[in-house]
């Protein structure tokens, strides 16, 4: 019996390189490939499948079949068949192969053994199981041996792979993975070559005429054409054109051969074979590079650049002349000032703030004329953005690092940073990669460095070394991991690291008046002919050191310069949280190192906590043990998992001093997990001691569940001396006062619960206090708190601190973990019971590990942190449980507004809504509603337990979504399982997107309520097809947000009767529907960017509507009827440049625009506009009269008449102005402005014309800013 069919798991047929109707059958003949044709299991029996003889699978919905053969498939068998016919090798079909080493070895024919020779591991992507291993009925299992293990693929020349096919006729194998996308048989590219190419199934020792490289070695198939004797490789076919590369400044071009001459590659510095394919520049210069050199990801940065326009040349410069002698550079503040040689400064030593070197007398500088900021002057000049060899990438110049320097886990977050050149660490200038997400860096000696220069430290000063992409044993240490890049010398085949090759070959001792001269070593020097003068110990001739010629003096590279040579002393840098201070150690006695115990003995030390250090190395080890002392002097009451328990407990007493005397109480509030208990704990361990019978009940309501009202009352009250029938007396009749008590009731979540326990406050004692925590502020409202504490999140060090401890058993994370701690610490967003949770389960795990465990933790959230939230979410009525999940899967980040008014359909959604932020569910953060990321990923649970139910009310997603919507015939997927009744909200992203869309799309979405098709990507818009039209739309929607929507107009059936927002920007909409409609509920048209539309239909029944967006509608040549809408506060029509007469306006509108309309003239009745705030007339050009009394506009607080060169004249303004604030009047005709615009005396800044007269009455105007366009049109 044959076990099951076992595809690999991950392996999906749909690649994006095939499309369904060019699936073909793996037994026909390549050239004249028989089609497949898709079948639905429902439609066609199914029998037994050809490649696997499996029979039918449960869960398939389709198979695939060959009519000329009369053969079967399973989805996924037709791309993995036993026998198939490939293109390389066309004579016999190819048996597959399975290398499995628990089987056995003789299977493996001896006639299939052949020579082979090592290969480098491939670097395909297998296709494997769950398990990591193929299966697959009826292929042949046979374990790999020595020699078979050794063999090459035929295609990719690379070793074999665990699944292979064979012929065992010719000796011929392809790997599996190479079988995947077989090559063309043909390939037509015309940039490359004008005729057709044809695969070339066989290696040959010729050079490829793209690349000039062997035809035989690469990994990679042939193609050619025989009339032209012109052979490629494939991926020579498909060179970019044109690209541009940093190591030349202008671009280059793929050329097949070069005319005559010698020429040498740009990147390798190797000659070019001129008779084969390369880039040579554009502008004509002698440079050229071998087309596989020029491509490499670390030369190129993947753009091909044909037919895209050059960009114009950036300025560059990092200054601005003042005069002569002085310049304001852009990383500093003030102006600097030349000074020449000899003109070293006053007082203290100075250093250059760019490379950080001392400044000598011998020094031509730049010095700050108001503090003590100092460049020289070949610094000064660096340029702001630069091309450099060692990137792909321009770099950006920096005074400080944009981002942290992360060493040894901690963060240094201002100052530092590492050079990715000589990997040294500097607090200088930084040139920085200017592409998002790259951090590649460099200092400013080896951005400086050159592609082409000359060393002194090279035997032969007359070769010229080059940035070389290759690494070798360095000529100054000796060491092959001197730098992260090394220079190389072509000729002589020796290698200079970057850290060596940027010391400086002049530096200063302070015991010597001469300039020491850096030495390269001394051949046949005898050792120990030499001592350092700083560390008294021999040093090696051969070897690097400064030297002074006149006085004999030597020493070491690193005693002169010290360690961090490039750090300047006197700078501050931030490690772990705490500032270290960066200072000069040039006393005779050299300080102790508080960490290792041994003498700084560099020139450079660390400042911490007033104690010397001579490394960052011992400042890691200092700052952990600092740590660990002041965690276990804190043990007692605030251990590791208590961190910001303190701070947030002393505010608490802060709130509780000032309440008067007698019966002290306050309510701790906060979302699930935020660390209330925590907090109330701390307080009773400090606070228990003031009183006889403290009294702490933990899960407050699980006992008064477990054990009733009556039963926890026993347990607890009588603690305090109280009998049973006193007790129920003094709850009933309120007595006198007699116990000073002190009671904590934790996670409070029914009021009357607690105020049942306490049977009021009127019993307690002066001095007694309660302190009840509750996830729902209004709780602690009804159990009537004398004041609510809210407990924020941790901040991110404290955040980072607690998740370091339950992790690492450290305060700060290990080595390697800190950006993967600081994903935990972003997503947790302050919640210190998903910190301490996610701790406990990463711990233990490697760096990879503990992503991919963190990812799976994201993706399903665990019981622990889905039950923490899910419980304040089981308590919402249905109402607010409907609105909570519509923000989280549909408006989170939406303005506050914006969802009450789409979602007020529902009925008290205010009084819902409140009820989420008195719940911590959700919150407000600059008037938008926002979800903690935890919340968030329970409510994505909540609605994925729906999904799987097939009780789907909430669509997310193209997966789920696409099927809905795709029409039969072309639809890949079959339709959706889910009940599309239950459906009620939808969300597509539809960039990119392009599927033919079934004109009953919405057939029986009978309760869709949101609707919201957008696009992200606005380069890359959806292509949704409507060849058939919509026959509807449903019609109890709220919200229909579709952008480019590509019908004409909105369906004839559809009813908006229910709708409140029309959202339908970048639409090809002429008209919006057909007859008269239902629109009692709109509140929004936003149509902005819709070009074809002409007109809008009436609108005269919309009477909530507020807002009527219509921007960038340049076919729209007249507004609609509005007059009588009441409600209605924007209406923008800017950039309609057909409009031609100004809008009836109702009298209610606040903002108006008409930015760039054809309006000629502004009727009277605007001055009647009471409440209106804003009026935006600029670019109106054909506006010739403004004869409007504005001053009668009492609530306008922005004007703007710019850009209307027609108009020639200002009104006088009769009366004050308070609240106008902003008056545009740049680019017009106006000369002169009468006296009385004084007499806006809420006028903040005015924008004018340079030809404009302004009146000196706008003097009394003290507040008044006027910005002067220079930029006025000729024409005035």
């Amino acid at each position: 019996m044959k076990p099951p069919c076992k595809i690999p798991r991950n392996w999906d047929s749909r690649q994006p390189h095939q499309k369904r109707s060019k699936h073909t059958c793996p037994l026909s003949d390549y050239v004249q490939p028989h089609k497949l044709i898709r079948r639905r299991d429902y439609e066609h029996t199914f029998t037994v499948c050809f490649a696997c003889k499996g029979e039918h699978l449960e869960g398939k919905r389709y198979h695939y079949y060959c009519s000329t053969c009369n053969l079967e498939f399973h989805r996924g068998c037709h791309v993995l068949p036993m026998e198939m016919k490939h293109p390389l090798h066309l004579s016999h079909s190819l048996s597959l192969i399975s290398l499995d080493p628990t089987l056995d070895t003789s299977k493996i024919p001896d006639e299939w053994r052949e020579s082979s020779s090592d290969a480098e591991v491939s670097d395909y992507d297998y296709l494997p199981d769950e398990d990591g291993d193929y299966h697959h009925d009826d292929v042949a299992d046979i374990s790999p041996s020595s020699d078979v293990s050794r063999e090459k693929c035929k295609c990719c020349n690379r070793p074999f792979e665990n699944l292979y096919y064979h012929c065992s006729t010719c000796k011929f194998s392809l790997n599996f993975t190479c079988t995947i996308k077989p090559p063309l048989p043909t390939i037509l590219n015309t940039k490359s070559h004008n005729h057709t190419l044809t695969l070339f199934p066989r290696r040959i020792p010729l050079p490829c005429d793209a690349c000039g490289l062997s035809l035989n070695n690469i990994h990679d198939v042939v193609y050619a054409c025989l009339p032209c004797n012109y052979m490629v490789h494939r991926k020579c076919i498909s060179l970019p054109r044109v690209i541009k590369i940093t190591r030349h400044p202008h671009r280059l071009s793929l050329v097949p051969s070069f005319p005559s001459g010698d020429l040498s590659c740009g990147v390798c510095h190797h000659s070019i074979d001129v008779s084969f394919g390369h880039y040579s520049c554009t502008k004509g210069c002698h440079y050229g590079a071998h087309s596989k050199c020029a491509t490499r990801k670390v030369v190129w940065d993947e753009k091909d650049l044909e037919e895209v326009p050059e960009e114009p040349e950036k300025d560059t410069e990092s200054f601005e002349w003042i005069d002569e002698e002085t310049i304001k550079h852009f990383t500093h503040d003030h102006h600097l000032k030349f000074q020449g040689k000899g003109c070293l400064l006053a007082g203290a030593k100075k250093f250059c703030e760019a490379c950080c070197l001392p400044i000598s007398v011998s020094d031509d500088i730049y010095s700050c004329m108001r503090c003590n900021f100092v460049l020289h002057e070949a610094c000064a000049c660096l340029p702001r953005v630069k091309d450099h060899p060692l990137h792909k990438h321009p770099l950006n110049l920096h005074r400080y690092l944009p981002y942290p320097y992360w060493f040894w886990g901690n963060d240094v977050t201002r100052g530092m940073f590492k050079c990715h050149g000589c990997e040294r660490r500097g607090s200088g200038f930084v040139y920085r990669c200017s592409k998002k997400g790259c951090i590649f860096q460099l200092d400013v000696r080896c951005a400086s460095i050159l592609d082409n220069s000359v060393h002194e430290s090279h035997p032969h000063h007359d070769h010229p070394l080059f940035i070389s992409l290759t690494k070798g044993e360095c000529m100054g240490c000796k060491s092959t991991d001197c730098s992260g890049h090394y220079l190389e010398c072509i000729i002589c085949k020796s290698y200079l690291g970057l850290h060596c090759a940027t010391l400086p070959s002049v530096a200063h001792y302070k015991h010597d008046s001469h300039p020491l001269a850096l030495c390269y070593g001394e051949e046949g020097a005898i050792s120990g002919q030499y001592w350092c003068e700083l560390c008294e110990l021999k040093l090696d001739a051969s070897e690097w050191f400064y030297t002074c010629d006149s006085c004999r003096v030597t020493l070491h590279v690193t005693c002169l310069l010290g360690m961090d040579m490039y750090m300047k002393p006197q700078h501050i840098i931030k490690k772990g949280g705490i500032d270290v201070k960066i200072t000069r150690s040039e006393s005779n006695t050299r300080p102790f190192c508080y960490e290792c115990g041994g003498r700084c003995v560099h020139n450079l030390v660390f400042k911490c906590q007033d104690e010397y250090v001579c490394t960052l190395h011992c400042i890691h080890g200092f700052l952990n043990k600092g740590s660990k002392k002041r965690s276990e002097a804190h043990a007692g009451l605030f251990p590791i998992d208590k961190i910001g328990v303190d701070s947030r407990l002393l505010e608490i007493e802060n709130v509780l001093s000032k309440q008067p005397r007698g019966v002290r109480s306050i309510g701790i509030w906060g979302m699930a997990g935020i660390g209330k208990t925590a907090i109330v704990e701390a307080a009773f361990l400090k606070m228990k001691k003031d009183y006889k019978s403290p009294c702490f009940i933990r899960n407050f309501e699980k006992e008064i569940k477990e054990k009733g009202l009556s039963g926890l009352r026993e347990q607890q009250l009588p603690l305090y001396g109280r009998k049973k029938h006193d007790l129920k007396r003094s709850i009933t009749y309120q007595s006198q006062p007699e116990k000073t008590v002190f009671f904590i009731l934790d996670d409070v979540r029914i009021s009357k619960n607690a105020e049942s326990f306490l049977g009021g406050l009127g019993w307690f004692g002066l001095g007694s206090l309660i302190i009840i925590t509750s996830r729902d502020v209004n709780v602690l409202r009804q159990c009537r708190v004398n004041d609510i504490y809210e407990v924020k999140g941790l901040d991110d060090k404290e955040a980072l601190k607690l998740f370091s401890g339950c992790a690492f058993g450290e305060v700060l994370p290990k080595e390697g973990y800190l950006k993967m701690s600081e994903m935990v610490v972003k997503y947790a967003n302050g919640n210190a019971k998903a910190l301490g949770y996610y701790g406990r389960e990463l711990n233990g795990k490697t760096p990879e590990e503990m992503e991919t465990a963190f990812l799976q933790l994201k993706q399903s959230p665990p019981h622990e942190i889905l039950e923490l939230f899910k419980s304040s979410y089981d308590e919402l009525n249905d109402n607010e449980k409907n609105i909570f999940l519509d923000i989280a899967c549909f408006f989170r980040g939406e303005s506050e507004e914006h969802v009450l008014q789409v979602l007020k359909r529902y009925g008290f959604v205010s009084i819902g809504f409140k009820n989420l932020l008195h719940k911590s569910l959700v919150f407000v953060s600059g008037k938008r509603v926002e979800l903690h990321n935890l919340i968030q990923d329970v409510a994505w649970e909540i609605h994925n337990q729906e999904v799987k139910n097939g009780k789907a009310r909430r669509l997310c997603g193209v997966h789920s979504i696409q099927p809905l919507l795709e029409d039969e015939e072309t639809n890949s997927n079959g339709k959706h399982g889910l009940d599309r009744e239950t459906i009620e909200t939808m969300l597509l992203d539809a960039s990119g997107l392009s599927f033919v869309v079934d004109p009953a799309a919405f057939h029986n979405m009978d309760n869709l309520r949101l609707l919201k098709i957008y696009c992200s990507d606005h380069e890359h818009p959806p292509r949704l097809d409507f060849r058939k039209r919509l026959l509807s739309l449903p019609s109890e929607l709220w919200l229909l947000h579709w952008e480019y929507y590509l019908l004409q107009s909105l369906p004839e059936e559809f009813d908006l009767d229910t709708l409140v927002e029309l959202n339908m920007p970048y639409s090809q909409l002429l008209k919006l529907w057909k007859g008269a409609k239902s629109l009692r509920s709109l509140k929004t048209i936003n149509l902005h960017h819709s070009e074809n539309l002409v007109e809008v239909n009436q609108l005269s029944e919309a009477r909530s509507l507020e807002l009527i967006n219509l921007q960038g509608c340049t076919s729209l040549q007249s507004c609609p009827a509005i007059k009588n809408l009441e409600h209605l506060k924007v209406l923008d029509l800017r950039g309609c440049v057909e409009l031609k007469i100004f809008p009836d306006v109702p009298p209610n509108i606040e903002e108006l625009y008409l930015n760039g309309t054809d309006i000629r003239e502004i009727p009277t009745t605007v001055q009647t506009l009471s409440k209106l705030v804003k009026l935006d007339l600029g670019n109106c050009r054909k506006l010739r009269n403004f004869k409007v009394m504005i001053h009668n506009m009492e609530s306008l607080e922005l004007l703007n008449l710019s850009g209307c060169t027609t108009l020639k004249k200002f009104p006088k303004i009769s009366k004050k102005m308070e609240k106008l604030e902003y008056l545009y009047l740049s680019c017009t005709a106006i000369q002169w402005l009468h006296t009385t615009v004084s007499r806006m005396i809420g006028l903040k800044v005015m924008k004018v014309s340079k030809t404009l007269k302004l009146p000196s009455s706008l003097k009394n105007l003290k507040d008044l800013k006027v910005e002067i366009d220079e930029e006025v049109e000729r024409s005035l």
